[in-house]
């Protein structure tokens, strides 16, 4: 039982780290005014199911990012073109969830998901 706390604590200090980092916190800003703008335009059900999917997906993706771009600054902090690739993968990997989740955004608008 003490390993499964221990566990949870680990992943729980894993959550406050990512909240202290600047990309999550800019992405966690966006993802506050899209909750506000929800509440204000009284998204139903379904809609509010697939902001909060979009939210994660955004979020999760940049957390991985982070992870990945710090590990590549342990491995090597000069200018390697290895290393560059696998940044630029994992950023257009952010890049590619913020468009969905944008597409999401814009079809909720037009009125497509309700």
């Amino acid at each position: 039982m003490i390993s499964l706390f221990k566990k949870f604590a680990v992943a729980f200090s894993g959550l406050v780290s990512a909240c202290k980092d600047k990309s999550i916190q800019i992405q966690l800003v966006f993802a506050v005014c899209v909750l506000i703008f929800g509440w204000i335009y009284g998204f139903n059900g379904e809609e509010w199911l697939w902001i909060i999917s979009c939210i994660f997906i955004v979020v999760l993706c940049e957390m991985v990012n982070t992870a990945i771009e710090r590990l590549c600054d342990l491995v090597d902090l000069r200018i390697n073109p290895k290393i560059k690739y696998i940044k630029d993968l994992s950023a257009g990997c952010v890049l590619l969830a913020s468009f969905y989740a944008v597409v999401i955004g814009c079809m909720i608008l037009k009125g497509v998901l309700r």
